[in-house]
């Protein structure tokens, strides 16, 4: 049976190879985590469908879906997309093939593809329609304010099924970049953290239940205005492969009724090197009075 299968498979890729080109489309499509996307790709409207074709760049083996013999065939789909996609027109009027893709991820990010192999024309001749979609999947850009002396919740969320293996917060203003905390190993890495945030954050849940890797952030103070951003690195679901996350969250430190834009000081780190700028003036004035 399954050398069966494999030969099936590779008549479907010789004839996805060997016919002439029809149409060739690319688009761009942008996507937050959670949501079901159409992969959208037109084909001839008056030339009988025989194979429609659709896989990721990046994917070794398998498709995202195949259609062949007047059905969907889910043998030959990748792991990580059975049961997440189906044809948005099952009955593919006007040459509708476009595809829905449920529930993505960051992980569903990549270029997508798709081959359609059509009948014969009044011409004769046998089409092929392809489409090129780069899928982005990102969370977007979160913005919170604050007083001084409050504990603050940066939010972010990862797939819940995957084993993480690092996260990585670190806050940037201007040219600065801090690292507030980094998870490796099942396990804090202080050594790796500023300094100044140490014992100033903790992991919001840390289990993780569901993917929660979110931040806290304790009493805050106006330098702590900056943009955060994590990162987090996961154990693929494409044998072995590795996936990344990143959340970014603005956040702004103010007193109600003070000057809203404070910080523009550089953060903690400026008030470091101010404080090694005194000591070395008062340094340099004890050796004149020496001398």
């Amino acid at each position: 049976m399954a050398a069966v299968t494999s030969a099936s498979v590779l008549s479907t890729l010789l004839l996805l190879c060997i016919s002439p080109v029809f149409a060739f489309v690319v688009q761009n499509i942008t996507a937050r985590p959670g949501e079901n996307v159409s992969l959208p790709c037109l084909a001839h409207k008056n030339s009988p469908i025989i194979v429609i074709g659709w896989h990721r760049r990046d994917l070794e083996t398998g498709y995202v879906f195949l259609y062949r013999d007047g059905q969907s065939d889910p043998d030959v789909e990748h792991p990580s997309y059975i049961n997440r996609v189906e044809l948005k027109d099952k009955q593919m009027k006007d040459g509708d093939i476009s595809l829905i893709l449920k529930n993505v991820t960051n992980s569903d990010t990549g270029t997508y593809e798709c081959h359609v192999i059509q009948g014969e024309t009044d011409q004769g001749k046998t089409n092929e329609t392809i489409c090129i979609i780069n899928l982005r999947v990102f969370k977007p850009v979160q913005n919170i304010t604050a007083r001084p002396g409050e504990n603050v919740s940066l939010s972010c969320s990862v797939h819940k099924n995957s084993p993480i293996l690092v996260i990585e917060w670190r806050r940037r203003f201007q040219n600065i970049s801090d690292v507030v905390s980094v998870y490796r190993d099942g396990q804090s890495d202080p050594e790796q953290q500023h300094p100044f945030y140490i014992d100033g954050v903790e992991q919001k849940d840390k289990q993780m239940k569901d993917g929660d890797v979110s931040l806290i952030l304790k009493n805050l103070e106006i330098q702590d205005t900056g943009t955060y951003e994590c990162r987090v690195i996961q154990r693929g679901r494409d044998q072995g492969k590795r996936t990344e996350t990143n959340c970014i969250i603005n956040l702004m430190v103010f007193q109600p009724g003070g000057d809203e834009k404070n910080g523009g000081d550089g953060g903690h780190r400026v008030g470091l090197k101010l404080g090694l700028s005194v000591v070395a003036l008062l340094v340099g004035v004890g050796v004149l009075l020496v001398l």
